[in-house]
C-alpha cells in the first residue's frame, strides 16, 4: 500500500492518501468530498485514510433507526437493513473534520463534512 501527502489544488492542508484502493473499503473516503465552510469552496481528495473506524451511528449496527432509509433504497436500491449512517474522523495537517456518510455494502454516498475544527 501507498501513502502520501495530499496538497494540491489550493487544498493545502495535507491530507494523507492512499495510491492503492485495493485495501480495506472502511478505511478511506471512496469520493471527493466538496465542501464550503465559512463560504470558502474547499474539499477532501479521494482515498483520503480515516483517522478511526467508522462507527454506525443510524440504521444497521446501532439501536438507532435510519429515518431516510426508504428514499436511499428509491434512489440507490437496497432492501430495508442494508443500509447505515456512519460518523468518521479526518485529519490533515491543519484540521480535524467529522464526516457522515450513508453505506451500503461496502459502498459509501452522501458524505458530509459535519464539523471541521483546527488543530491545537
Amino acid at each position: 500500500m501507498g501513502a502520501g501527502v495530499y496538497g494540491g489544488f489550493g487544498n493545502t492542508h495535507g491530507f494523507t492518501t492512499i495510491k492503492n484502493s485495493n485495501i480495506n473499503d472502511d478505511n478511506y473516503l471512496q469520493h471527493k468530498l466538496n465542501y464550503i465552510y465559512n463560504g470558502k469552496k474547499d474539499f477532501i481528495p479521494k482515498n483520503t485514510v480515516f483517522k478511526n473506524k467508522p462507527k454506525s451511528i443510524a440504521g444497521g449496527g446501532s439501536s438507532k433507526p435510519l429515518r431516510v432509509e426508504k428514499q436511499l433504497i428509491k434512489k440507490y436500491g437496497g432492501k430495508s437493513g442494508d443500509w447505515s449512517k456512519q460518523a468518521v474522523k479526518i485529519e490533515s495537517q491543519k484540521y480535524i473534520f467529522d464526516i457522515h456518510f450513508y453505506k451500503k455494502g461496502k459502498n459509501q454516498y452522501m458524505a458530509k463534512v459535519k464539523s471541521r475544527k483546527e488543530k491545537d
